[in-house]
């Protein structure tokens, strides 16, 4: 994804090496800035060969036979660790691998360890997340503080927002197989996309009650206040207790299994627990309601009663700022994805893990 002014970061390799010789503090300094805009670094490489010099760790992943999140991470690994001269460890998730300076990218994990990233597949095709604290509610995006966004500037939002949504809308690819055959309900529906009950961002939900009970509370509010409601079942269920709720659906109700690609551009808004729907409808500028933890949910209008959706879904579209939106997707997009297409995000991604191992193993 190309940045929009390359000059934002104001920190040149041949500055952040100079800086390293002269003072221990202000090399902390600079690379604390480093870690926290590694998506406006132009070139990474050089600063990865010097960092990797400098720290000199040796890198690790598990692998797992059949798992596309660890092979694509691992493959686009290869050819960046392998230009700074750095040590992959390619081992058995059931192996212990012990070395004294060792980061380590952890499958679909959570928790914040020493020298451990996690990672796994992205709400967007060909990309992966990467993040200190795990994904969904548990990931660092997740507590981000609105004044975070204020970073990114507008001008950089609108460039990165244009680039993003052209590409994703342009491939109608998603993280599951789509239906481009079914037919479309006309515009003007509020979408409520279901999850797998076997997912585990499911215990991430605000409401107490069950969660095929709360989604059938939020769809019945939302018809309640007037809205015209679609609802899609996510592409891999086969659950029974999600058919009979909607076999159960209050009049008017429609199910789609059209394109999500097709059904963002055409509703008004998105009704949702926390799934990767969400995160999408974001590209295509559509307000969302969470109904639980998400990583978007500094984005989004979050609600703990289903009961209440219906006004919450007319709040969130009445209040809905799409810079804010445009924001949050280039930092969370930026900052913590790598898209296996693009070498440079993958380099971005490595040179933040650089920046974190000297600030939480270097000596003070």
């Amino acid at each position: 994804m190309p940045i929009i002014d390359p000059t934002a970061l104001s920190l040149t390799p041949a500055q952040v090496e100079a800086v390293y010789w002269k003072t221990a503090s202000g090399f902390r300094a600079t690379i604390k800035k480093l870690f926290e805009q590694t998506w406006r670094v132009p070139e990474p490489l050089p600063l990865i060969r010097f960092l990797q010099l400098v720290q000199r760790p040796q890198w690790a992943i598990a692998h797992r036979e059949g798992s596309r999140d660890v092979l694509g991470l691992t493959n686009a690994l290869l050819p960046v660790l392998r230009g700074a001269q750095a040590r992959l460890i390619i081992h058995s998730p059931y192996e212990v691998v012990e070395a004294p300076n060792l980061i380590r990218f952890a499958h679909h994990g959570g928790g914040r360890r020493r020298q451990v990233w996690h990672f796994k597949a992205a709400a967007l095709p060909d990309h992966i997340a990467i993040d200190r604290d795990g994904y969904g509610g548990s990931s660092e995006i997740f507590g981000f503080e609105p004044r975070r966004l204020e970073e990114v500037q507008p001008a950089e939002a609108e460039a990165f927002h244009a680039a993003l949504a052209a590409d994703y809308a342009g491939r109608r690819k998603s993280k599951y197989p789509q239906d481009e055959k079914a037919a479309v309900p006309a515009p003007g529906f509020i979408l409520v996309p279901l999850q797998l009950r076997a997912d585990a961002v499911i215990a991430h939900k605000l409401f107490s009650q069950p969660y095929v009970e709360g989604m059938a509370q939020a769809i019945a509010s939302l018809a309640a206040a007037g809205h015209r409601v679609v609802v899609k079942r996510h592409p891999l269920c086969d659950d029974k207790a999600v058919g009979q709720m909607l076999a159960e659906l209050p009049p008017g109700v429609e199910v789609s299994k059209a394109s999500v690609h097709s059904l963002l551009p055409a509703c008004r808004g998105v009704a949702v627990l926390n799934s990767g729907v969400g995160f999408e409808a974001l590209i295509y500028l559509r307000p969302v309601l969470a109904m639980g933890k998400a990583e978007y949910a500094v984005a989004s209008r979050n609600l703990a009663d289903p009961a209440e959706a219906g006004a919450a879904m007319e709040e969130a579209i009445a209040g809905f700022d799409a810079l804010r939106v445009k924001r949050f997707l280039t930092l969370a997009v930026g900052q913590f994805q790598a898209d296996l297409r693009d070498p440079l995000t993958v380099q971005r991604q490595v040179l933040r893990a650089l920046c974190w191992n000297f600030l939480e193993t270097a000596p003070r």
